[in-house]
């Protein structure tokens, strides 16, 4: 069963979900995925482009919203091209090219510099 719903709370507020933080109005989906395997529940937030259009300063807020979640131990898939959303509010990167796994690492200092090395190669194109 998947499932996709809005959930509106102390970190995200109704505002957030409707302008994007501000920004002009756009619609943000936020969804819930739930599998259920007998007495297992996994449940996954996903974000998609949570940060597109929006300047650094609420880019920033968003990062701590994800952080909190994840921080009550929520499971978040974030997809995302901005590295500096990455950066500020991700633990781990699975990196992916036409639907393919690329690679996958944690976001170390190690995972950084990836990120970050990954992100200078895009931009010059």
């Amino acid at each position: 069963m998947i499932t996709c719903s809005v959930k509106i709370g102390e970190e995200l507020s109704a505002a957030a979900i409707t302008r994007g933080l501000g920004a002009p109005v756009k619609r943000t989906n936020i969804c819930q995925l739930k599998f259920n395997f007998a007495d297992v529940v996994l449940k996954i937030i996903v974000f998609d482009e949570p940060t597109s259009g929006l300047d650094l300063k609420h880019m920033r807020e968003v990062a701590r919203s994800l952080k909190s979640l994840a921080d009550q131990g929520k499971t978040l898939l974030v997809i995302t091209h901005d590295p500096e959303l990455v950066m500020a509010g991700c633990s781990y990167v699975v990196h992916m090219e036409k639907g393919q796994i690329k690679e996958s690492y944690p976001l170390d200092e190690s995972g950084s510099k990836k990120v970050l090395d990954f992100s200078e190669s895009a931009s010059e194109f």
